[in-house]
């Protein structure tokens, strides 16, 4: 069919607002998405950190559990943090993430290897609680083993529905 010029042009005026309007809902939907799995992520490096928390105190003691814990806790800022450089990516951030100078979450692993160093110089003889430094890194590192949990359970549900494979 053909439209005369004018309508031609309002017709292709209405079609770009309708994919604009689709491509913003698109756009809209996969933030959801996002924020969705950002928070998923945060609740199962907590719950799998309190998880092993648990397990340390029980076979190791009070001193290793303390050393989880403190390692668990930079993990969950280093993940936060993380999470802050990856939303500076996108097209609604600040650009900012390209550059090494506001990669500041790289300093959590050095304050915390750095800070077990001056505790362990300074306080533990004082105080008589020694960190133990293999818990203290299992720790920060859980948030990368409960961020694998997550990512295979959401491939398992998916594998579970058989109409909805992408």
């Amino acid at each position: 069919m053909s439209y005369p010029p004018c309508q031609a042009s309002l017709a292709a005026d209405a079609s770009r607002v309708r994919n604009g309007e689709a491509a913003a809902e698109a756009a809209r939907l996969e933030q959801e998405a996002y924020d969705t799995m950002k928070a998923a992520g945060l609740v199962w490096t907590l719950g799998l950190s309190g998880i092993c928390l648990a397990g340390t105190a029980f076979v190791h003691g009070s001193s290793s559990a303390a050393s989880y814990a403190v390692g668990a806790v930079a993990g969950l800022l280093y993940l936060r943090a993380l999470y802050r450089t990856v939303d500076g990516m996108s097209p609604s951030g600040s650009g900012m993430a390209g550059s090494m100078l506001s990669q500041q979450r790289l300093l959590i692993p050095a304050i915390l290897i750095l800070g077990f160093n001056r505790y362990e110089t300074l306080a533990a003889p004082a105080t008589g609680q020694h960190l133990s430094l293999l818990a203290l890194v299992g720790g920060f590192f859980t948030y990368k083993l409960a961020l694998v949990g997550q990512q295979g359970a959401e491939l398992l549900a998916k594998l579970a529905k058989p109409g909805d494979a992408q």
